[in-house]
């Protein structure tokens, strides 16, 4: 099979930046800070992300204190001062992001705060009141893919709101965005993450759906048992009926739409040359499947070299 391609002409000549869904937005952009160049990176992404969806943003640092390690009552002192040092620290190196991201965004409103618990069980828990959590994540080398953090893959799992692995891009801007379609909750969960950051940013979008995830691995060993056509146009009626909603809602922001038969994780990859981000859905239907990301989020996860937005189906 071929890759399909077309685009749509934007409805408006409006400036998506200036359209009717511009609304402030109430809950912050979260990031997680550790100290490494990589998540002072993403924190400055993430103000620009805050800037652009008219909220806050807040940064937040994890000290799990050395005092958990001692039991002896004998060692009180040792806890305490351990405990302060941890806190005077983390206090000090959010205190240098907060700077360095306010001599950009001196207007945006700034918090910090330091806990006292696992990265990852903070971030998850301010998802629950978050627009979105930023964690940072190492550059993928031209030759490997990068082994991302437990930490990233956990919050991506069970976070409440949308999850961003940044790697590598300064700020949005204009460049496209690309999100996965495959007509799921999930899927619908990405698609509007991914409009209404266009929208915001002035961004077009590549709207990707894979027909490889439809077809049956028996039909496919007999190729001439499948209906090429009849299928092409199933599938393309499942993308434009997905993206519907979206583009009515968005009239301003432009949008390319593909099939491709090669598997989801990998259509969505082959597009991300010139990308600023992409955007896929995670299926979380089970206590089984919840904890764990699907194929598709863990190949993008892991091969992706521009941010990688995870979204979740709302809990019913």
């Amino acid at each position: 099979m071929r890759s399909r391609c077309s685009s749509r002409v934007p409805r408006t000549a409006a400036d998506p930046r200036k359209g009717t869904h511009m609304a402030q937005r109430t809950a912050p952009v979260v990031v997680g800070i550790d100290g490494s160049q990589t998540s002072i990176h993403a924190a400055q992404w993430a103000a620009a992300a805050a800037d652009g969806y008219r909220t806050s943003l807040r940064l937040v640092h994890s000290t799990v204190t050395t005092g958990h390690l001692f039991a002896d009552a004998a060692v009180v002192a040792i806890r305490a001062a351990a405990a302060a040092e941890q806190q005077a620290a983390a206090e000090k190196t959010l205190d240098m992001v907060k700077e360095t991201v306010a001599e950009h965004f001196p207007r945006l409103d700034i918090a910090v705060e330091v806990v006292d618990e696992p990265a990852h069980e903070a971030l998850i828990g301010l998802s629950r009141d978050a627009t979105l959590v930023v964690v940072g994540c190492d550059d993928v080398s031209p030759a490997a893919a990068v082994l991302v953090g437990s930490t990233t893959l956990r919050v991506a799992q069970h976070a409440s709101c949308p999850v961003v692995a940044w790697r590598q891009i300064g700020q949005p801007g204009t460049a496209p965005v690309v999100v996965g379609v495959d007509g799921t909750p999930a899927g619908t969960a990405a698609l509007a993450a991914a409009f209404e950051f266009a929208d915001r940013f002035g961004s077009p979008i590549t709207a990707v759906h894979s027909w490889a995830a439809g077809l049956d691995a028996d039909a496919v060993a007999i190729p001439y048992l499948i209906d090429w056509e009849a299928l092409e146009s199933a599938e393309w009626e499942l993308l434009t009926s997905a993206l519907a909603p979206w583009t009515d809602r968005y009239p301003g922001v432009q949008v390319a739409t593909l099939l491709d038969d090669a598997k989801p994780g990998q259509a969505l990859l082959d597009r991300l040359t010139g990308a600023q981000l992409v955007v896929v859905g995670n299926h979380r239907a089970t206590a089984l499947s919840a904890a764990v990301l699907g194929s598709t989020s863990l190949n993008v996860l892991h091969h992706s070299r521009v941010p990688v937005m995870v979204c979740h189906a709302a809990v019913t």
